[in-house]
């Protein structure tokens, strides 16, 4: 199993990217590598529903871009 069952109500997605925070709210069928991405993202987003993908700016995203750069200077 991808997400191990957990008590969640509501999981909110944030992202600095417009353009893929815009590709995985689009549902029409997209071929290209980031279409194909985003659809594997709202695959496993269905798993844990209700899920909000929210695009905010980089300078709020900051809690992210540190756990990315912790986790490969390992």
């Amino acid at each position: 199993m991808l997400v191990p069952p957990a008590k969640i109500t509501q999981v909110i997605v944030e992202g600095d990217s417009a353009l893929a925070i815009a590709a995985i709210k689009n549902y029409s069928q997209d071929l290209s590598k980031v279409g194909l991405l985003a659809e594997d993202v709202r695959l496993v987003a269905e798993l844990v529903s209700p899920v909000q993908f929210v695009r905010v700016p980089r300078t709020c995203n900051g809690v992210a871009h540190r756990l990315a750069k912790f986790h490969f200077n390992w």
